[in-house]
């Protein structure tokens, strides 16, 4: 319960701060998650460990990252587990790009790459 209580108060500073911005919360003292977070699918590797959202009646989330010695907090714009397109879209467009990019380039080759970069160019330069 007395994790509940220090949670509270560093979302409620995750709140004032703008969207995306990390906030550092430390787990030298051995704090733990809220009970109140919602596992969440995402990247994880050496570092990242895990992740965790809690869903705001706005629909936006707090995004919670586990490593070994702190947390990184920030608010995303969309709760992915109630609206993953959008997610994808507004607060993780590099991935997204990413993905879509590594998709053309093993299933087709690089066409759509190619088609949207010289659709770009001819814009540009008209």
């Amino acid at each position: 319960m007395f994790e509940n209580f220090l949670w509270d108060r560093e979302i409620n500073h995750v709140l004032t701060l703008p969207i995306h911005q990390e906030h550092k919360v430390s787990r030298v003292l051995g704090l733990k998650l809220p009970t109140y977070v919602q596992h969440r699918v995402g990247f994880v590797d050496d570092e990242l460990l895990d992740n965790y959202c809690i869903a705001l009646l706005d629909g936006s989330s707090i995004h919670i990252k586990v490593y070994e010695n702190h947390y990184l907090v920030h608010r995303d714009w969309y709760d992915p587990n109630i609206h993953p397109v959008k997610h994808l879209i507004f607060d993780a467009p590099k991935e997204t790009l990413t993905a879509l990019f590594l998709i053309d380039q093993f299933l087709f080759n690089g066409r759509i790459t190619y088609w949207a970069v010289n659709k770009v160019t001819n814009f540009l330069s008209s």
